[in-house]
């Protein structure tokens, strides 16, 4: 009797733990997932394109020098080619402005430095066909030199036109797999759009707004003709139209 209860005691040991470690896996695959996969695995959309935007205010650069060299930097660091034939230099109304643009590792690339009243802010907007595994990857070499601000807006495909109503359930089947709290919502005869907050987003910095926490904006927009529908994600919200 005593070797069966020190093998029952054995047995229920593996199982927590066994089972301690599939909940850890499955935790460790959503933390690592990009907030796309999540949505659009959920309602079967697929992927167009993911779109990286950030922003911040970095050292002074007063010349067109000062700029290009602070541009340079920022090209190695991300390991991108510089073709200073490409730098584009405007100045209008006291305002220092330089861009440049190109594609590489299969992503466009936007750059731009704006200097006024002894400050200079630095943009960047990339637009990759296919995942951003990339994009985080420079997010990261990014914050490691500068504070910057980021987001991200996502643009999927679903293979079907939707309705009215199918774009209100399609909209509720991601709410329930994403755990949203949904803070407002907007809907016409082709367009269902909401903001809200999802607790699986937690290392996506939100957005307050009236007081509360968002950290990501959803739509779907549906096109008839084509029979198709549009699935749009912003984390933490959408800074273009849809």
């Amino acid at each position: 009797m005593k070797k069966i209860s020190i093998y029952l005691i054995i047995f229920i040991l593996a199982c927590l733990l066994t089972d301690s470690a599939v909940n850890y896996s499955i935790a460790k695959q959503i933390n690592d997932q990009s907030p796309y996969c999540l949505t659009f695995a959920s309602i079967g959309a697929n992927l167009l394109e993911s779109r990286f935007d950030c922003w911040a205010t970095i050292k002074s650069a007063q010349t067109f020098k000062e700029m290009d060299q602070e541009l340079e930097k920022i090209l190695v660091l991300l390991d991108l080619p510089v073709n200073k034939a490409n730098f584009y230099q405007k100045e209008q109304n006291g305002v220092k402005l330089l861009q440049y643009e190109l594609f590489h590792y299969n992503q466009n690339y936007s750059f731009t430095l704006r200097t006024q009243s002894q400050s200079t802010i630095f943009l960047l907007s990339t637009i990759s066909s296919h995942n951003d595994k990339r994009q985080r990857q420079e997010e990261d070499r990014l914050k490691s030199v500068m504070n910057c601000k980021s987001y991200y807006s996502y643009q999927g495909i679903i293979k079907a036109h939707l309705d009215k109503n199918g774009r209100k359930e399609f909209l509720d089947v991601i709410n329930k797999s994403l755990d949203v709290k949904v803070l407002d919502q907007y809907e016409d005869d082709y367009v269902i759009s909401m903001i809200g907050f999802s607790p699986k987003f937690k290392s996506i910095k939100s957005e307050k707004i009236a007081g509360k926490n968002i950290n990501l904006q959803l739509a779907l927009r549906s096109q008839e003709k084509k029979n198709q529908t549009y699935v749009y994600l912003g984390t933490p919200l959408l800074l273009d139209n849809y």
